[in-house]
């Protein structure tokens, strides 16, 4: 059968050519009228379908139609017949459908393709602009948000993709990063910390510590409880509710990146950092803990512990904690009685003094002198005078830029105008450098905003 069209059309020998003659065998139709109708339509199976339904020949189911009735017995030759002429019918018809077809085809298949592809980008087109500009409604006011830029526009982004496929060391840049990347080509982005080796995260983390002295000590004591003792859980544990680790550690910056550096976790559920026992690495203790000594011969972490300790000496003089209690009121008294009268009704000068943690106040009238600060501060602890003139501590005008050291014993009999506290004066009292200790240093004359400038130029 169709030995006719052998000649017309040749067939092809390809894998995919195979599975199309499957697909349509499966659709009812014989394999060798299958693959005419194929290569009559150059391997395009919709085509092919198309014209075995149009030509209705070829299905197996079709052929008892054509065939002579079951109830008119004929003779062998007439069945024989009967064949011939219904498979030369066939093929005349089956012919002139492939003729046709390869006509059509090839005046129309390049058309219909550019069609489709035309009508395809017109389509993801219309679809992208309106997701662009698509908005969202929110509250009982119709306040209308537009969305961000589609991910489908970017796509289209030659430089996006060429930039989303570019790495940083062994991680893939992020879509932000590329976009970065593609508008600022000559910019670097630095590295993330958890990026970088562990020595570099502990190193980094470690400066940031330094003037924090309290959670440098705390952390030093901690590593070496968990060098010393690995086995022993509860130094392994840190717990965040404690009123010890609010105090010492909690939001101080670098202590959760170095303990994670370390290879602590944290339990969420628990409010626990833990150091699982088969995370313990002692190389990284002894890196750790080699950081934050080093850490502790920094200007940065002795200035905070300077600190630390004239914070807890104002303390104990403050609640009179080196004296009888009955003496210390009545020294107190004593520096009072020294102190001229506070004007009232807002007039005078507001002097505000901080003295360790603590913040005081009062007026002054712009001729009271100096020595009338000292006895007043001598009210709030008798041994703070003392430490002042002795320069073991220093009064600090909070208002000059960069703060400096008054010379109370200099300008003992001068006046609040005269050192620059007029209208209004902001002092603190600080534990004295070694060069202002020494007397290496000097504060001049007065206030460059006081009338000593004046005098001084």
């Amino acid at each position: 059968m169709f030995k006719k069209l052998k000649n017309i059309v040749p067939k092809g020998g390809s894998n995919e050519h195979r599975r199309k003659v499957q697909t349509l065998e499966q659709m009812g139709f014989q394999k060798s009228i299958a693959e005419n109708a194929l290569d009559a339509s150059n391997g395009n199976l919709e085509q092919a379908t198309n014209l075995l339904l149009s030509s209705n020949l070829g299905s197996n189911d079709s052929a008892p139609s054509r065939s002579a009735p079951a109830s008119q017995p004929t003779p062998s030759t007439n069945a024989n017949a009967n064949a011939n002429a219904q498979q030369n019918s066939e093929e005349a018809q089956l012919s002139r459908a492939i003729q046709e077809s390869l006509q059509t085809t090839s005046n129309n298949n390049n058309h219909s393709d550019n069609f489709k592809s035309a009508a395809s980008i017109r389509a993801g087109q219309a679809a992208a602009t309106r997701a662009k500009n698509a908005s969202r409604k929110f509250g009982a006011n119709g306040k209308v948000i537009p969305k961000k830029q589609s991910t489908l526009s970017s796509a289209s982004n030659p430089k996006t993709k060429t930039t989303v496929s570019m790495s940083t060391g062994n991680s893939q840049l992020t879509s932000t990063e590329a976009k970065f990347a593609a508008e600022h080509p000559g910019v670097k982005i630095p590295k993330k910390l958890k990026d970088h080796s562990k020595l570099q995260q502990i190193m980094r983390c470690t400066k940031r510590l330094a003037s924090h002295a309290l959670a440098v000590d705390t952390l030093i004591i901690a590593l070496r409880h968990i060098r010393n003792d690995p086995d022993n859980d509860k130094y392994r544990k840190i717990n965040k509710s404690t009123a010890g680790y609010k105090r010492v550690l909690e939001d101080k910056p670098g202590v959760m990146d170095l303990l994670k550096a370390m290879n602590f976790y944290e339990r969420h559920a628990t409010m626990d950092i833990v150091l699982e026992r088969s995370s313990v690495d002692h190389a990284l203790l002894y890196m750790g803990i080699s950081a934050l000594e080093e850490v502790r011969e920094t200007e940065d972490y002795l200035s905070a512990k300077r600190q630390i300790a004239f914070l807890r000496e104002v303390k104990k003089i403050q609640d009179g904690a080196n004296v009888s209690e009955d003496d210390e009121v009545v020294k107190r008294a004593e520096f009072i009685s020294k102190c001229p009268t506070e004007p009232t009704g807002g007039a005078g000068a507001l002097l505000q003094v901080k003295i360790g943690e603590e913040m005081i106040s009062r007026r002054f009238d712009g001729d009271d002198i100096v020595n009338d600060i000292v006895n007043w501060i001598g009210g709030h602890g008798s041994a703070i005078p003392s430490m002042i003139m002795s320069r073991d501590w220093s009064l600090v005008d909070l208002h000059r830029y960069p703060v400096a050291e008054i010379d109370t014993e200099l300008n003992m009999d001068r006046t609040l105008q005269y050192i620059g506290c007029w209208p209004s004066g902001k002092l603190e009292i600080r534990p004295s450098t070694t060069q202002w200790k020494e007397e290496r240093v000097t504060s001049g004359d007065g206030s460059s905003r006081g009338l000593g400038a004046a005098h001084h130029h």
